[in-house]
């Protein structure tokens, strides 16, 4: 009885195994059966998702995403089908976003539906961005029949990072100015076929002012990494510290109209300074004796943020006394040098001190490398003791009230009041705030010297400020006091509305060629217009990215009139590289709209120098073979991205050829590669006519005429494994459930035998007395 019951039960389960098992593999083949089919897809020609539980392709925030059902039935569209979608965003902390939508088939058996990618004000990329699942669903003949598809909301394309490096391609963080600076640039597209655009790189030193301005246009952004470089030279105005390097790729230039593709990223660097001055030049005596030993003392800082060591040297009447060496002198410190001035032997007279800093190396800022000091005075028999005296007699600043921009004319005398001739500097201040220094240079006794000054009040508020002019006090001066003079106020306000203009602007800007080679003379025409109604004079200068081309000054430009500017662009010297041509014309005072005193007109390409063919290096290489996915079924799609690249110094021309085993898949020629350049090749392998198996891919390139490394033009990949679909017949897979069947109705039979067995009725046995003569 136990083993009935065994049997029984086992037959139960095989009989729902088998049956479950093909009712699944009937659900996955039974649209094919019936000819029920939902085709659910995007418009992302021509990544749309078409074929069953397909991919889409990617989507940018805000974009509108249109999806679509192709409904048949025995292969013929079925008009006015209801078609439902349903759209589920990623799953994450703050809003999880769902979207239904539902159309009704047209006569092609199309239904559509469409939304935009949403843009939440707070957490907007954690909310959107990420992997979205479509279900599309409809009713045909009574079945519900569905069909999946996924798509990527993100940045379409996105800088992912900056790279800083030096003019030998390493890495760096600090440079100094003049330094070329190189940025690699990776960018990333997730859309699956190649889009065009540029990237624009702007560079802010530690004040935020503009310093480097790059563009590079006409680029194309493959699917996966791209890699750009840029290169820029840091200008000599760039204030040193941290300077912030930020970049973004746009649709196109910006110049046509170009919008972003996603926000710029940054990173930062730092501008070195190297920069020796001296303070102070001081001598221990200004007058003495032919034989005295007179000590002159220099006081010198290093304004830089480099520790140094440097030569310093001093000169009477540009004869060199003394040099000596400053040794490891810390950045923003100050130190003394003292030297010692032998006067023995030398004729009475004066003499004019003098000391330099000699510069060390990437020094820009020279001009304080040099300090005059004043006179000593060496006589035979000293004379009686020498009064120093110097003064300022006068100030006057004309006129005393303007509006913001105008000039404002300053004037300053000053007077020797002592016995010997004497060298100083001059500072003239408004509140306090140094305008400019003059330095008088011997001034001979009980004489003066007018100074004169113009300052533009472009820069200045509206208010009202105090002029004053100060000498610093002469070694052994004693009355100090008429060393400063305060004149009174000027009055600066703001412009008054008036109908009359100032208005200086770029019309346009044209190059001769956008394309040289380094050392090549390039023709520059730059049309400037005066739209104003008062004659002006300014400056015009012409920029190739951070670079000053040239000049025009003091050009006068009757109102109303224009006319056509030509300069001359000598590159000797310049790196291969994109410089955006600029011009730019200086403002006018009291000019509002400056917005045209800037024209930008593209990039000139300076490119790298032809190769002569002894120094051609040949190498092509195949770098990765990525299969995606990795684990197919038979008639599925394999997508296989090859990337190639050329180590070499020549433009190549190649072809790739793609295997499964010793099997062709494609051969794909590659056109026309750049040195130092990457191209990513995408292959459909469509698996309809592939034996089930595993198979390792390989890609080769053409081994190219002189290449001497051919071990990089093969590449093998790891394995794709290719199952089969089990697509048995319906009746076929009902067998497994009839013999379940067949097992319980035998089971059936035999225990209903064995009880009518128990039921038969029990006869009394016979017996026959048998007789025998004997007995």
């Amino acid at each position: 009885m136990r083993v009935y019951i065994i049997v029984f039960a086992f037959a139960i389960i095989l009989s729902i195994t088998f049956s479950s098992l093909a009712t699944n593999q009937h659900m996955l083949i039974a649209n094919a059966a019936n000819g029920r089919n939902v085709d659910l897809f995007s418009n992302k020609i021509p990544c749309d998702g078409r074929g069953p539980n397909q991919t889409s392709g990617a989507f940018a925030p805000q974009e509108e995403v249109r999806l679509y059902t192709l409904v048949t039935y025995s292969d013929g569209p079925i008009a006015n089908k209801l078609s439902s979608f349903v759209v589920t965003g990623p799953a994450n902390p703050y809003q999880n976003i769902t979207i239904a939508g539902v159309a009704a088939t047209n006569l092609s058996g199309i239904a559509g539906f469409s939304f935009r990618i949403p843009w939440p004000d707070e957490h907007a990329e954690e909310v959107v961005f990420g992997i979205w699942h479509v279900v599309g669903t409809v009713d045909i003949a009574e079945e519900p029949t569905s069909d999946y598809m996924d798509f990527r909301v993100g940045w379409i394309v996105r800088i992912t990072s900056i790279v800083v490096l030096n003019d030998h391609l390493n890495p760096q963080t600090s440079f100094l100015r003049r330094n070329t600076v190189f940025f690699n640039l990776t960018a990333e597209s997730i859309a699956c076929s190649p889009k065009t655009g540029a990237i624009v790189l702007d560079v802010q030193d530690s004040m935020s002012y503009p310093i480097m301005h790059v563009e590079i246009n006409d680029l194309t952004f493959e699917p996966d990494d791209n890699y750009f470089q840029i290169s820029s030279q840091i200008p000599d105005s760039a204030r040193f510290g941290e300077a912030t390097v930020s970049a973004a790729p746009y649709t196109d230039s910006i110049t046509s109209g170009g919008v972003l593709y996603s926000p710029a990223i940054a990173t930062t660097f730092q501008i070195v300074t190297r920069d020796i001055s001296i303070q102070s030049l001081i001598p221990s005596k200004t007058t003495g004796q032919i034989g005295d030993v007179i000590i002159v003392t220099m006081t010198v800082e290093n304004k830089g943020n480099q520790t140094e060591s440097f030569d310093a040297s001093i000169y009477s009447n540009h004869t060199l006394i003394q040099t000596k060496n400053v040794v490891t002198m810390p950045p923003s410190t100050q130190t003394q040098v003292v030297f010692t001035w032998e006067t023995q032997g030398l004729p009475e007279g004066d003499y004019v001190l003098s000391g330099i800093a000699w510069p060390v190396e990437g020094e820009i800022e020279t001009d304080d490398n040099q300090f005059t000091d004043g006179i000593v005075s060496l006589y035979d028999i000293l004379p009686p003791s020498l009064k120093r005296d110097v003064a300022i007699t006068l100030v006057t600043a004309q006129p005393s009230e303007v509006e913001i921009g105008d000039p404002v004319q300053i004037a300053v005398r000053v007077k020797n009041l002592g016995d010997a001739a004497e060298s100083f500097n001059v500072t003239v201040l408004y509140d306090g705030f140094p305008m400019t220094t003059f330095y008088v240079t011997l001034l001979p006794p009980t004489a003066e010297q007018n100074l004169t000054y113009t300052w533009n009040t472009s820069s200045v508020d509206e208010g009202l400020y105090t002029i004053e002019a100060y000498i610093p006090p002469l070694p052994g001066e004693e009355n100090i006091t008429n060393n400063w003079y305060t004149d009174g106020t000027v009055w600066i306000r703001a412009p008054h509305p008036t109908a009359e203009t100032h208005d200086i602007a770029i019309i346009n800007l044209n190059a001769s060629t956008y394309e040289a080679y380094p050392g090549d003379l390039i023709g520059i025409t730059v049309h400037v217009a005066n739209l104003g109604d008062f004659d002006e004079t300014f400056n015009v200068t012409v920029h190739a990215g951070m670079l000053k081309i040239g000049d025009q000054d003091s050009l006068h430009f009757y109102a109303h009139t224009n006319r056509t500017l030509d300069f001359i662009w000598n590159t000797s010297g310049l790196s291969p590289g994109d410089y955006t041509l600029w011009a730019f014309a200086e403002h006018v005072p009291g000019e509002i709209n400056t917005g045209n005193n800037y024209f930008v007109n593209g990039a000139v390409t300076l490119l790298s120098p032809p190769i002569p063919p002894d120094h051609y290096i040949h190498d092509v290489a195949v770098i990765a073979v990525d299969p995606e996915p990795r684990s197919v079924f038979v008639g599925e799609d394999v997508t296989i991205r090859v990337q190639v690249r050329n180590y070499g110094n020549v433009t190549e021309t190649f072809n790739v050829t793609l295997y499964y085993e010793s099997n062709l898949i494609q051969l794909t020629t590659v056109d026309s590669l750049a040195p130092d350049s990457s191209r990513l090749l995408t292959t459909v392998w469509n698996t309809r006519n592939v034996e089930p198996g595993t198979y390792v891919l390989s890609a080769n390139a053409t081994v190219l005429g002189g290449e001497a490394d051919t071990e990089n033009n093969l590449f093998i990949d790891g394995q794709v494994s290719i199952g089969l679909y089990f697509e048995a017949p319906l009746w076929l897979l009902l067998i497994p459930f009839l013999i379940g069947l067949a097992l319980i109705a035998l089971l059936l039979l035999l225990l209903l035998l064995r009880r009518r067995r128990k039921k038969q009725p029990v006869t009394e046995p016979r017996y026959v007395i048998l007789s025998h003569p004997h007995i």
